[in-house]
């Protein structure tokens, strides 16, 4: 009796294993990884006509998001040249002499539509490029050194309203990456951090090695998030609050923008917030060098 029990299960394991496989696979599949294929189709069984259908279909998905990316990419690029074609015009107008105070204000409006729609653009391409191209050059950063430089980039900024700005970080401590992109990144977040800060405010970005990862945490004082809008902040196009991102010239892409690098180095990235009081981002790097997707 134990004898064919153990028969039993011997050959519900080869039976089930087929199936434990292509559950392994498509678990791992995601919009980034729709490359991945089931290897099975040497099988002759029901099994390897499934993962044939499944394949068929990943093909078509691959096919359909790729043609997505470059439709965006391209309509991105078009859309540049006009509208910096627009904006030296409006510049060129408000050079004018005596314009009349109505028509100064509207031109102002104009300008400052324009370029909210030139840094949305730019942000599309950058985005755009990250979804093709998905290619990093690992270099590497002395983070101090890299935060202290986008600090002093945000100077002006943060002493027109008076932010204090603060940083807690090793002084030797190096991050494995592609540096200009997690400039982008730090660029992204001070970003956000200076714009949606009160007067007087603070803003304070924290680093540290924690077992085989670097955590960086960027932190400001100021509206914060409700907590229902946390787990969509980083998703495209999305505002916490449209007319107060308008006001900043806010497109809902930059931390979007900053998931996809950090994905892209085989990190995470995290908000957190207590809504009317501050917010934080969390971003979780490799401390070793992370293999090129």
């Amino acid at each position: 009796m134990s004898t064919l029990l153990l028969l039993s299960r011997f050959f519900a394991g080869r039976v089930l294993k087929p199936i434990s496989e292509i559950n392994r696979i498509t678990n791992r599949i995601n919009e980034n990884t729709l490359d991945q294929r089931i290897f099975l189709e040497s099988s002759r069984d029901e099994f390897g006509s499934l993962s044939k259908t499944l394949n068929a279909m990943l093909d078509r998905l691959q096919v359909s998001f790729d043609k997505q990316k470059q439709l965006l990419s391209d309509a991105s690029h078009e859309l540049r040249s006009p509208l910096t074609l627009l904006r030296l015009q409006t510049e060129e107008r408000l050079q004018g002499k005596d314009l009349p105070e109505e028509y100064e204000a509207q031109l102002i409006r104009q300008q400052e539509t324009l370029h909210r729609m030139s840094r949305m653009i730019n942000s599309l391409l950058d985005l755009s490029a990250l979804e093709i191209e998905r290619h990093l050059e690992m270099g590497d950063a002395l983070l101090p050194e890299l935060v202290a430089s986008v600090l002093d980039d945000f100077s002006e900024l943060l002493r027109a309203k008076k932010i204090t700005a603060q940083t807690n970080i090793p002084a030797a401590l190096r991050l494995p990456c592609d540096v200009e992109k997690m400039r982008r990144v730090i660029v992204n977040l001070v970003d956000n951090a200076a714009k949606y800060n009160r007067e007087g405010g603070r803003l304070a970005i924290d680093a540290r090695i924690d077992r085989s990862e670097v955590h960086i945490s960027v932190y400001n004082t100021g509206p914060g998030i409700p907590e229902k809008d946390l787990p969509r902040v980083f998703d495209q196009f999305y505002r916490v609050e449209p007319s107060r991102s308008l006001q900043f010239g806010g497109a809902g892409l930059g931390l979007t923008i900053v998931k996809s690098i950090v994905e892209l180095h085989g990190g995470r990235v995290e908000a957190q917030s207590r809504f009317g009081e501050w917010a934080r981002i969390d971003v979780y790097l490799p401390s070793s060098p992370y293999p090129i997707p």
